[in-house]
């Protein structure tokens, strides 16, 4: 149920890569044995970064934001189902927001990424005030197949032959213990320009993979010190 012929994606070396019913198979028995439960869907966690986006902006790099949508197998429609941050001046941006997603174990789930150029800060959600970069669509399965769940794509964009590629980070997540919740409180002897604070952690214990989990708002000077309010992870 679900299931469609065979489909093509581009990946970042430029080829095509052919999916058929045998291979959602596949990722659907991968999943099984991450405590499969017999409920045919699972919960994952996207994490995004871009490489080499094109600089929309003649004065400064771009400041780009990652929409994702998942497509309606009956409508067609695109469905917006989450959107990162913004990041400013970087054209090789990695994103701290992830966004979640259900996985559908026999289904082929078609979805979309979208990259803009944000260029009115206070209207984020109007995309159409924004510079767009480049797209391009993939399928759930092919992240969850993916060696270590990690997917690099090219972006399309109908007048830019070399817009940027994207990375998908994707991570299945299982019943876990109680979070241990941290809270901390920095400060730092710095000089007078911005400073923020940037953490990371790794992807699993066996990788040195590091994916961004928090960003702080910019110190504020305080005693002779750059301080941070208090935050938790």
């Amino acid at each position: 149920q679900g299931r469609v012929g065979r489909e093509e994606l581009a990946y970042l070396d430029g080829t095509a890569a052919n999916y058929n019913n045998s291979e959602v198979d596949e990722a659907m028995n991968l999943l099984k044995a991450q405590n499969y439960d017999g409920d045919l869907s699972n919960a994952m966690e996207l994490h995004f970064s871009c490489q080499n986006l094109s600089k929309k902006d003649r004065f400064s790099d771009s400041d780009p934001m990652l929409v994702l949508y998942e497509q309606n197998k009956q409508t067609k429609h695109w469905k917006q189902i989450g959107v990162t941050e913004m990041i400013k001046d970087t054209l090789n941006p990695n994103f701290v927001k992830a966004i979640n997603i259900k996985y559908m174990f026999e289904e082929r789930q078609l979805m979309k990424i979208e990259v803009y150029d944000v260029d009115d800060e206070n209207n984020l959600q109007n995309l159409k005030a924004h510079d767009f970069i480049g797209s391009v669509e993939f399928y759930v399965h092919s992240i969850v197949r993916a060696q270590g769940q990690k997917l690099d794509l090219k972006l399309i964009h109908p007048k830019d032959k070399n817009p940027g590629t994207v990375t998908i980070n994707g991570e299945t997540l299982t019943e876990r213990a109680s979070a241990n919740i941290v809270e901390l409180s920095m400060s730092v002897n710095a000089p007078q320009q911005s400073v923020f604070l940037k953490f990371f952690r790794t992807k699993s214990a066996d990788s040195n993979e590091l994916i961004p989990v928090y960003q702080s708002e910019v110190a504020r000077m305080i005693q002779g010190k750059k301080k941070w309010k208090k935050f938790s992870m």
